[in-house]
């Protein structure tokens, strides 16, 4: 159906073939948009319903997602706090069978010697233990002087460069002035 200059309808005349202009109906047009309206008004309600379920469910979602990140990664803490003890129970392993060995050297082979013989062994180790640390500290210091004279070694490097550099430019200058 075509709409004419007025707002009334272009029908064409079942007689003549022609066009005839026809009055349009408001009544079934304001029905008509008042019902599109309402489907609209309740299409929007909907969706804003939509929205709020969707909110509500992407909030539970985050929070099962931090839970659960939060679990793995204590988790993950847990392990490498059972891996570290794994390790370090390896080396324990292999300090007692040294200490083993040690008792078999001295001829301890009483088991009631073995635990006197160990703290023996445990006094001996904790005594020595200054002793590593002022190494430990001396060979830091030796690393921090050996780095800070690559550090001079390598400013004094630049600096040759450079003086040479200076030296060739001051050269050429000097050849160029007496050429003139």
């Amino acid at each position: 159906m075509a709409e004419g200059e007025r707002g009334a309808a272009l029908v064409p005349a079942v007689a003549t073939g022609a066009w005839v202009s026809v009055p349009p109906d408001w009544r079934r047009l304001y029905e008509e948009t008042r019902e599109r309206a309402e489907a609209a008004e309740a299409r929007a309600e909907e969706l804003k319903w939509a929205e709020v379920d969707a909110r509500c469910a992407a909030g539970v979602w985050r929070s099962q997602f931090e839970s659960a990140r939060r679990k793995r990664l204590a988790a993950i803490e847990e392990a490498k706090e059972a891996r570290r003890t794994a390790k370090d129970a390896l080396a324990l392993k292999a300090e007692v069978a040294r200490l083993r060995g040690l008792l078999a050297e001295a001829g301890v082979e009483s088991r009631r010697y073995r635990p006197m013989a160990l703290r023996r062994e445990v006094a001996r180790l904790r005594k020595a233990v200054p002793g590593a640390e002022v190494q430990a500290r001396k060979i830091r210091e030796l690393h921090r002087a050996l780095l800070k004279e690559r550090d001079d070694t390598a400013s004094l490097r630049r600096l040759l460069r450079e003086t040479v550099w200076r030296y060739a430019d001051t050269r050429r200058l000097r050849d160029c002035r007496r050429r003139q």
